[in-house]
């Protein structure tokens, strides 16, 4: 299983770029994909707001991200991820995701909110 793990409990705005949840001011929050708690604790109407590349649905393109994402896997053994895998991750912690808003350089943002 994968999802989101959350540990403070009045966040109204959060930002996930690779590898960490930051939430100012001065809270840190962590993103697990080998557990699945509860919905994140957002406050009611928080939004989370996910920094990341995203690999297309069949895992295999825009080759730029692929080539990263095999990068990673030889280096670390992780891995780049879909948009519909982190879609499914936020169903799952009880959030709405909302479409990719392009950044530079094969980035985007994936906005998400509690329902």
């Amino acid at each position: 299983p994968h999802g989101l793990q959350m540990t403070e409990s009045s966040a109204h705005a959060v930002a996930f770029t690779r590898g960490c949840l930051r939430q100012a001011p001065q809270r840190t929050f962590t993103f697990n994909h080998s557990t699945m708690p509860d919905a994140p604790s957002l406050a009611p109407h928080g939004r989370l707001l996910i920094h990341d590349v995203f690999l297309n649905d069949a895992l295999d393109g825009p080759l730029p991200i692929a080539l990263y994402s095999a990068s990673l896997f030889y280096f670390t053994e992780g891995r780049a991820y879909s948009a519909a895998e982190y879609r499914s991750w936020l169903t799952e912690a009880g959030l709405t995701s909302e479409e990719i808003i392009p950044t530079l350089i094969h980035c985007g943002v994936l906005p998400a909110s509690r329902r």
